[in-house]
Parts: structure tokens; sequence; C-alpha cells
């Protein structure tokens, strides 16, 4: 049986209070925490980090300056940590930080960051990425975000927290897509969606408000009215003009400063930069607690 010392390597003393099977390559550089459980034919590189309870089912690849937080685990074929599809990259120690309870599962590619950008790709606590799933260097997946098989997110994107990408999608480079949004399978995303949003297979247009997720995340049914009367606001108008959204985007992040609330989430978002616009609202929503409750 291939052991790591018959590759030239050196057992990492940090694996004595975990267990590493006899055919992975683990550098003596990394940094293995107790509990981690490696399982038949991974690689880890130096300068790897890898925290309490991490578990690499077998086939594993993580390179680069990567760290996956406690109680993570990462399926076979995926390989973490490489370098990112980008000809600007040149070698330079950008990172790739995972954290806490991340589920990745098979044949998934996640690459590091350039310095160019923010230089580091982030997955936060509690994200399940499914399988086949390409994330692009630079993006940010946020907190319990689920990525569903088959996606393809490019370079910069920023994925919000509780957000629902469906299998398949495509997300350009530098799109944001807000907290508690769902994309739709199959879909092109293009452009920045708003928090709270809900996406079909339309490329240039929101279809709505996504309420069930939000019912989930114990949002009132006043809110999620709310949500409506603020896409209406912005979006639906009968000459919609760059600079008439301009005014009524400006308008809203006024009137909404506590960014507690609903509105406040979606007037925190329009206010940051965007390099690729917003996903518009193609008709206007009906709003009303009854709708909205579903009777």
């Amino acid at each position: 049986m291939l052991c790591p010392q018959a590759l030239g390597r050196q057992v990492n003393p940090m694996a004595e209070a975990s267990q590493i099977h006899s055919t992975s390559v683990v550098s003596p550089d990394a940094h293995i925490e107790e509990g981690v459980r490696i399982g038949p034919w991974c690689v880890v590189e130096a300068g790897v980090t890898l925290r309490k309870g991490v578990q690499l089912h077998s086939h594993v690849v993580v390179d680069g300056i990567t760290e996956i937080g406690e109680a993570s685990e990462v399926y076979p074929f995926t390989v973490l940590g490489t370098p990112p599809q980008h000809l600007k990259f040149r070698g330079e120690g950008a990172k790739l930080h995972i954290g806490r309870g991340v589920i990745i599962r098979e044949n998934c590619a996640i690459h590091r960051g350039i310095d160019s950008e923010h230089g580091v790709t982030t997955i936060r606590d509690g994200a399940f990425v499914m399988a086949l799933v390409h994330i692009g260097h630079d993006c940010t997946i946020g907190h319990e975000a689920i990525v569903s098989s088959g996606s393809m997110l490019g370079g910069g994107v920023s994925v919000g927290a509780n957000a629902f990408l469906g299998g398949g999608c495509a997300v350009h480079q530098h799109v944001r897509i807000g907290r508690n949004a769902i994309i739709g399978g199959m879909s092109a995303v293009p452009r920045d969606v708003l928090p709270f949003a809900m996406t079909g297979r339309d490329d240039h247009n929101l279809i709505g408000v996504n309420q069930v997720g939000m019912r989930r995340r114990g949002y009132r049914s006043a809110e999620i009215v709310d949500v409506h009367h603020a896409y209406n606001y912005l979006f639906h108008q009968e000459d919609p003009q760059e600079d008439t959204f301009r005014v009524r985007r400006e308008g809203f992040i006024a009137e909404h400063p506590d960014k507690t609330t609903v509105c406040g989430v979606i007037a925190e978002f329009i206010e940051q930069p965007t390099k690729r616009g917003y996903m518009q609202l193609a008709k206007k929503l009906n709003v009303s607690l009854r709708n909205v409750n579903g009777q």
C-alpha cells in the first residue's frame, strides 16, 4: 500500500491526534488539528490549515493558502485552493477561506483569489455547495447559502446569506446576489439580484419575491409586503430611464437608514457599488396580505 514516506514525505507531526489514511499525502508544512479525518488518496499541500473535525472523504486535493473551518466536510474528487483561471494571476499568495460546518460535495472546484481583486475566496459558515459546482476566484458565498449542483460562478461573485442558487445556473463575474434571494435552476444571472428576490429563466428580470424562503427564515407577512412595495417603488415605472431609477434609488436609501429592517437590507445592498447593474422587475407586483399569506 502506498504511503507518504514512499513519496518522500514525512508524516505531519500534528497528525497523531487525527486519522489520516496511509495512501494520502500530507505535507509536513500543513497545519492539521486534532480530530481531522483524511480518507484515501487525498493530497494536502504546504500552507493548508485543517481545523478541528474536518473530514476529507477521499481523492480530495487541497492546495495553496487554504483554511477549512471546524467540522467542515469535503467529498471525493473536489479540488480546493488551486490557482485561479485568470491571466493576471502571477502566483501571488492569495487565499481560500472556508468557514465552519461547510459541506462541499463531489467534483467541485473552488479557486483561491488574486491580489488584483480581493485576494481571497470565501465560503462562510454553514454553506452547502452541491456536486459539480465551480466557484471562481475572489467569490464570497454567504452564511448558510446553498449552491446547487452544476452551478458556475465567475470570478468576484458575491452570494448573500441564506441565498439559494438552483441547479445549473451560471452567474456572470462580479454579480452580487442579495441575502435570501432564490435563483431558478438553469438560469443565467448577468446582473445583480436584490435581497429577497426570485428569478426564473428570464435572464433580464426578477419574477417576484422569495416568499417561501422568507417565511422559512421567520419573516413576518408584513415584512414580505414591505419587500413587494420596495420592488414596485424601485423598478415598476412607465418610463424606466436610468436617471429615474437613480433618483428613486437615492430616495429609497435616504428613507431607510435602519439596516435591520427588510427595506434597510435592500437599501444597504443598492447603496453599495455595482459593476453589473440590476435585474429589474418585469411587471408590477400585486401587493396585499391576502396574496402574501396565500389566501
